[in-house]
């Protein structure tokens, strides 16, 4: 008799870099699942991403790992000798590539004979040579691999990773399907009053860190193109970063109204700026803010290069749920604004987004799938 037809909940030990806020509810969803223990591994007080962690307290079962970084590789200490010790049914782990302890817990998984599994954002592009010898080398170490989008599996496949071994997960922010979301027609005036915001021109959202790789400097160029057109928009901004004053300058310069709302993580204050769009952009490197647009009903517009954008991008159905448009294309970032525009204002096209957002891109069906992969692993 197979692990998955008992009765019991399969022991589970996640092993993470320390986990984004925004993987609350992921990791909820996981405990709350009877068919899985989980307990959770991570050091909290280091990371590769500078960016808000989730802390220790607000997670059931949890044992401390030692990050430790150098020229690019990672080491967590502690890990090996957990998956020797306890007793786990199955490893899930980060799939870095470059955490040489993972190599090395994936090998002794093999040994015990205990499943391992791989999470990931996986393949982004083709790969030749070394790099695609290597990545494969180290996926195939693990039973199954759950990536975060289509496209990933497809690569995968054509790398020639085995099709039945992958299991696409999508990805997730937290989840907003049990929180009241900001009335339309009360938001206005409840950002004018928090913020002193008060748009009268189409609202568009730029929510990602304020970074030069995501050329939101486009978006600007594109509000400057639109206003000469006869169709101005205004754009908030929610993040911070080193490109912020460069930002705020070109806006002066080109005249393109704008407000900077700096870093929001409460579901309130994200709520009162999305209440109030027409519609999201993310003109280059599309990842999570994709989906958190699309929680609040609002459409979203990405560039045509999947390459470089994340798996989240796949969201984005041109006409149905965002527009797409040519990359670096100022002219054709406008076009795609102002039809993303239009598609806000739809009833039908907000519905279609948090469908998308919360039927396939969430906390709850991203787990399930996990575990659905878990349980998998162990039957076999």
């Amino acid at each position: 008799m197979t692990r998955s037809r008992h009765r019991q909940p399969i022991k589970v030990g996640f092993a993470f870099h320390p986990p984004a806020h925004y993987r609350s509810s992921l990791i909820h969803h996981l405990e709350r699942d009877g068919r899985v223990d989980v307990e959770f591994m991570f050091d909290p007080t280091r990371s590769r991403q500078p960016i808000r962690h989730l802390a220790p307290e607000n997670i059931a079962r949890y044992r401390r790992l030692n990050f430790r970084m150098r020229f690019g590789l990672v080491w967590q200490g502690g890990l090996l000798s957990r998956i020797v010790r306890e007793d786990y049914d199955a490893i899930v782990m980060t799939g870095d590539i470059h955490d040489v302890s993972t190599w090395f817990a994936l090998i002794a998984a093999r040994i015990l004979r205990k499943p391992a599994l791989l999470w990931t954002q996986g393949w982004r592009r083709s790969e030749q040579g070394a790099r695609r010898l290597a990545r494969l080398a180290f996926y195939r170490l693990a039973q199954r691999l759950l990536v975060y989008g289509e496209r990933a599996r497809d690569l995968g496949i054509s790398m020639g990773y085995p099709p039945e071994r992958i299991t696409v997960t999508y990805n997730s922010v937290s989840d907003t399907a049990e929180k009241p979301i900001p009335d339309h027609n009360e938001a206005p005036a409840a950002v004018a009053a928090r913020y002193g915001f008060a748009p009268t021109s189409p609202v568009v959202i730029f929510a990602s860190r304020l970074k030069r790789l995501k050329r939101a400097d486009l978006l600007v160029h594109a509000a400057a193109a639109l206003a000469c057109q006869g169709s101005p928009i205004e754009l908030v901004f929610i993040g911070d970063g080193e490109d912020r004053q460069s930002l705020q300058r070109l806006c002066r310069e080109l005249a393109v109204p704008a407000y900077f709302a700096g870093a929001l993580y409460e579901h309130d204050e994200l709520g009162l700026f999305y209440a109030i769009a027409a519609c999201a952009a993310l003109p280059e490197h599309a990842g999570l803010g994709v989906i958190q647009a699309m929680q609040f009903g609002v459409p979203v517009v990405v560039n045509d290069d999947y390459e470089g954008n994340g798996p989240e991008a796949e969201a984005v159905l041109d006409g149905a749920t965002g527009a797409i448009y040519s990359k670096g294309s100022i002219e054709g970032l406008a076009r795609a604004l102002g039809r993303a525009c239009e598609l806000g204002e739809d009833q039908v096209t907000r519905q279609a987004c948090f469908e998308m957002a919360g039927n396939i891109w969430s906390a709850r069906n991203q787990a399930r799938l996990m575990v659905d992969a878990i349980e998998l692993a162990v039957s076999r």
